[in-house]
């Protein structure tokens, strides 16, 4: 089956036939062989370097450089570093290439994605007490995971996520990992024991801990993560189970 030429192809072979030009004179005038401008042609080849687009330019009437640009960019998408990128960026860019290699990032699903970003901007100061089913502070370790909020926002990254369970967070949602850790401090500590500080804060929004201590390893929410919040007891089992 043939293979459907690239964007940057499809414009070349589309500018190039319009002007009479053939892939051998085209060759000449750029300095490059007919057969790779072929295979570029036919998208069995990455778009032309860019070292050869001025010339192109110059040998296509009526080709610009700005379409160029256009065709490249729709044909290899703008490359991210991600090494330093926090999860919920790696989670976007991870999902919308998915979708790109697919074929199906449409309108709709690009939008929600990048909703995904919008709710990340702002942030705050995240602390508070973890305390047992008694209302005793709990010592140990917790990691820190965000509660979907949006419909269907889990489903649409599928990426690093710990469905509820009945131990954990409820209501069909899904809570997934920040890659942030805490240390749940002891009682001698000035805050109290359970209490814990994220370094750097958090996106605005409700968060649980899957909370490590004393062998064991249960759900502690909600952590609400606001501008100006007040430090308040995150219970393990949910909101009702300290009372």
């Amino acid at each position: 089956m043939p293979r459907k030429p690239a964007e940057f192809g499809r414009l070349m072979r589309k500018k190039r036939r319009k002007v009479g030009l053939s892939l051998r004179e085209l060759g000449e005038k750029i300095e490059l062989s007919h057969t790779f401008l072929h295979q570029v042609e036919q998208g069995r080849r990455a778009p032309i370097p860019r070292s050869h687009w001025a010339a192109l330019v110059d040998a296509i009437p009526g080709l610009t450089r700005d379409e160029l640009e256009r065709a490249a960019a729709e044909d290899r998408p703008l490359a991210l570093d991600l090494a330093d990128a926090p999860p919920h960026v790696v989670d976007v860019a991870v999902a919308m290439a998915r979708r790109l290699a697919g074929g199906d990032l449409d309108l709709r699903t690009a939008d929600a994605l990048l909703a995904v970003l919008d709710e990340e901007t702002a942030t705050g100061r995240a602390f508070g007490r973890v305390v047992d089913r008694g209302g005793k502070p709990v010592t140990g370790k917790a990691f820190l995971y965000r509660i979907a909020t949006g419909s269907g926002w889990a489903a649409l990254l599928g990426v690093r996520e710990q469905a509820g369970r009945s131990d954990g967070p409820s209501l069909a949602r899904v809570a997934r990992d920040t890659g942030k850790t805490v240390e749940l401090m002891k009682a001698g500590h000035p805050q109290g024991g359970g209490f814990f500080d994220v370094p750097g804060g958090l996106p605005l929004g409700e968060y649980a801990l899957h909370v490590h201590h004393a062998g064991k390893q249960e759900w502690a929410w909600p952590l609400v993560v606001s501008t100006g919040a007040a430090q308040r007891d995150v219970p393990i089992g949910g909101p009702d189970a300290a009372s």
